[in-house]
């Protein structure tokens, strides 16, 4: 009989939308209808009405003369820690608002018609009720309760978030809508509005508009809804002269030179308009759909193969520019920066060429950061070799305190010359590499000098302006290692924690015993607390958590009312897989890590669990982790220890 007969919960790199990440198992699925008459055929049949309500013709109606808060009950059985799907719908509503509430859990408030759907996890009780405020006056019907089981993660992040796509881009996790535009390809000239000097010819819109400036294009249907998020893109051939924005929406930023492009804007209402400011050459692949990108989950392939859940801490990029090196914000030392040389790792044409001059100097880029005593800083950028093989890195404090690394481009090699800086790098596809620094700042009110430079030396060299590399995405947070890139266009940009917990799910957990079964990749990470999993139940004091601690160890602890029932704490590991299972029984538990038994435990009782965290820890809400997941599996029975080294093999 295979494992995955008996398991109950599996959640791996899966189909996702905004808020949710999709479990394998188990397929979601509604229990019985738990209200009684909740039509109101019968009346008010199995119905206690407070003042105000009445029930008339299938319907119940407040007509508005109730006092404050009265309420409709009836009495359902709940089970504390499941999850619940209520629906009821709500008509002829002119005045007041209602909400429904179960087993003193309250709802949410509605004061508009619709038919409404909301998931709430119970507490033990049995009233159900309907509560009115304001001289609520409408009409509630097709009432509906049923319990709701399924593995589904619910996912808050709240901001956007990049990862690496299917095809090896790095570019934002989102869910696009449809597509807003028509003829964006311009297969025939129809269907836009054409400015003064502008031709539909060949698939491109040829603008000629001059210095004059004013509408080059524009598209009625009123495309930019107030308020929306919007991902625009388009591509700038035979360019001339001038620069194009798209209008109608914010930020409007302005466009030059040939390339494709793309924006992401929120809607200020009004038509799709390409504004000219003295803009001559070719618009074509025209292309707006509404974006949802806070919240996606990031489904991950960084390498290559099979995906990962990618979950990461919250950090900022406090480079202003991530990706233009022309704006002044970069101070180029001895070297030039041509914009839109090349294609970057997100698949447009909008990397730099960083290149040397003539001059006897350092060759590069620097920029100032104004840091704390102790703050430990991690820097990144991407790079392609061109023609210098080499890439030094150096940061400094103040004078006294140079660190300094370089990378060979050529061998994809890292050389850390200095104490206090380490270095790495990774490979992205179209040999683009990610060269990152870490070091720690010294003093206090310390600036923080971060320099790149096309040698392998601390010193200049005499350069013969040819000299040139690539680069893209820069970016400095404050950490022990680089996370995933924040792009910036103007300010710092910060991308919360990812969470990813799913409540409610007690039938799911094995409530006197079971096993937790998590696979991910591990990158040892000091001074980090990082959480795999936890689970806790509805009183906080009865948890199950496993982290690695600040110095790279695995600890598993088990708590009942606040008790200690198991507590573990591993080696250091060191990076690689892991595959991790933790079995639980009362006075039976056993931790296996890829294929050992690493501890075992004939003495403890088991909590109620009803609460599961995915790289996040319920019990403590510090922990974060910053790890690449491959799979995760629950089980309501203590698996066997043979059937434990398997799993974990």
């Amino acid at each position: 009989m295979s494992l995955l007969d008996d398991v109950s919960i599996v959640v791996t790199p899966n189909g996702y939308k905004a808020g949710t990440l999709y479990g394998v198992l188990p397929t979601a699925v509604e229990g019985s209808e738990e209200v009684t008459n909740g039509n109101f055929s019968n009346g008010s049949t199995d119905w206690t009405l407070g003042d105000g309500f009445t029930v008339s013709n299938n319907e119940l109606v407040c007509d508005g003369s109730q006092t404050a808060n009265s309420f409709v009950t009836q009495a359902v059985g709940f089970v504390a820690g499941r999850t619940y799907r209520l629906n009821y719908k709500v008509s002829n509503l002119t005045a007041g608002q209602v909400r429904i509430n179960m087993a003193s859990t309250n709802g949410t408030w509605v004061s508009a018609n619709g038919d409404y759907t909301f998931d709430i996890v119970a507490i033990a009780g049995t009233l159900f009720q309907i509560q009115a405020n304001n001289d609520l006056a409408a009409t509630i019907d097709n009432i509906s309760v049923k319990e709701w089981t399924a593995s589904d993660m619910d996912v808050t992040r709240a901001t956007a978030a990049t990862r690496v796509d299917e095809n090896g881009l790095l570019n934002y996790a989102e869910v696009l809508g449809s597509e807003e535009v028509t003829n964006g390809d311009f297969s025939n000239d129809s269907d836009w509005t054409k400015g003064t000097g502008t031709t539909i010819s060949s698939g491109v819109a040829n603008i000629t508009a001059g210095s004059s400036g004013g509408s080059a294009l524009s598209q009625s249907g009123g495309i930019f809804v107030s308020g929306k998020k919007f991902k625009i893109t388009f591509t700038i051939s035979n360019y001339s002269s001038g620069s194009i924005a798209v209008s109608n929406v914010s930020p409007t930023t302005y466009r030059s030179g040939n390339g494709t492009y793309t924006l992401y804007a929120t809607g200020a209402g009004g038509d799709f308009l390409l504004f000219s400011s003295g803009f001559v050459g070719s618009v074509g692949n025209i292309s707006v759909k509404e974006a949802d990108r806070n919240n996606v989950p990031r489904i991950d392939y960084t390498g290559g193969g099979c995906p990962k859940i990618l979950v990461e801490p919250q950090r900022t990029n406090l480079f202003t520019y991530s990706e233009d090196f022309s704006q002044s914000s970069w101070t180029k030392n001895a070297s030039t920066i041509t914009t839109n040389a090349v294609t970057s790792p997100d698949g447009t044409q909008n990397a730099d060429n960083l290149l040397d001059t003539t001059a006897n100097n350092f060759h590069g880029l620097y920029k100032y950061y104004d840091s704390n005593a102790n703050d430990v800083i991690t820097t990144f950028i991407f790079v392609k070799y061109n023609n210098k093989r080499y890439m030094s890195f150096l940061t400094n404090n103040n004078a006294s305190s140079d660190r300094y690394a370089y990378f060979d481009l050529v061998n994809k090699t890292t050389h850390n010359l200095s104490t206090g800086i380490t270095a790495s790098i990774e490979t992205y596809d179209n040999n683009w590499l990610k060269l990152s620094v870490t070091s720690t700042s010294a003093g206090n009110n310390a600036y923080y000098w971060w320099n790149i430079a096309l040698s392998n030396s601390a010193t200049g060299y005499v350069g013969d302006g040819t000299g040139s590399v690539y680069i893209w995405g820069a970016q400095l947070e404050k950490g022990s290692y680089a996370t995933s890139y924040i792009p910036t266009s103007g300010s710092s940009v910060t991308r919360n924690a990812d969470v990813f917990t799913r409540d409610g799910i007690s039938s799911l957990i094995g409530q006197t015993e079971g096993t937790i079964f998590v696979d991910f990749d591990y990158t040892p990470h000091s001074l980090n607390y990082e959480s795999v999993v936890s689970l806790q139940g509805t009183a906080t004091t009865q948890y199950l958590e496993c982290y690695f601690n600040s110095l790279n160890k695995i600890f598993v602890g088990v708590y009942n009312g606040g008790a200690v029932q198991l507590s573990f704490t591993s080696a250091t590991q060191t990076a690689g897989n892991k595959k991790i299972a933790i079995a639980y029984k009362a006075n039976d538990f056993a931790i296996y890590l890829n294929g050992t038994q690493v501890h075992t435990d004939n003495s403890g009782s088991v909590p109620l669990l009803s609460k599961l965290g995915l790289g996040s820890d319920f019990a403590s809400s510090l922990y974060q982790l910053s790890q690449p997941i491959k799979q995760l599996q629950v089980y309501k029975t203590r698996l066997t220890n043979t059937q434990l080294a398997a799993l974990t093999s």
